[in-house]
């Protein structure tokens, strides 16, 4: 009988040592950050990024990356000037600081499209000849 109780007097010994565990680690603050952009920009234009705290925690320092290449920025945000990038999906990071030496990288992207209508060709078939539409063939050669 005694090493049954004294069993269960460790297990709750255990239980509540874990129990105060779980309750501190959970009081940790939780930080989600996230890159406040636009998902598409026009060609020669301005864009501005920043960051952003779902609950509004601070943090200490924030460095930007566009395409890989650091960035400077100023109280957590920057412009993209896009026709320093041209066109196309531009990836855009950042690796945020925060608390006793923690940080966390996001990561988002801006696609930049042209500024001006493309130029659309036509065609027109002048004439046909007659040829295997079996047949394989890499390209077609005409020679007059």
């Amino acid at each position: 009988f005694w090493i049954k109780l004294n069993g269960m007097k460790t297990l709750s010994k255990l239980s509540f040592f874990l129990f105060t565990i779980l309750l501190l680690s959970s009081c940790e603050k939780s930080y989600r950050f996230q890159i406040d952009s636009p998902k598409k920009a026009t060609l020669e234009t301005t864009v501005n990024v920043s960051i952003k705290e779902e609950n509004n925690n601070a943090y200490e320092k924030v460095l930007f990356f566009v395409n890989g290449k650091e960035v400077s920025s100023e109280n957590g945000s920057f412009t993209l000037d896009t026709k320093n990038y041209g066109v196309g999906r531009q990836s855009i990071s950042a690796m945020v600081y925060y608390g006793d030496g923690k940080s966390k990288r996001v990561n988002n992207s801006i696609e930049v499209f042209p500024n001006t209508e493309p130029i659309v060709y036509t065609g027109k078939i002048i004439n046909t000849f007659p040829h295997n539409p079996e047949a394989f063939t890499q390209g077609l050669q005409y020679v007059d």
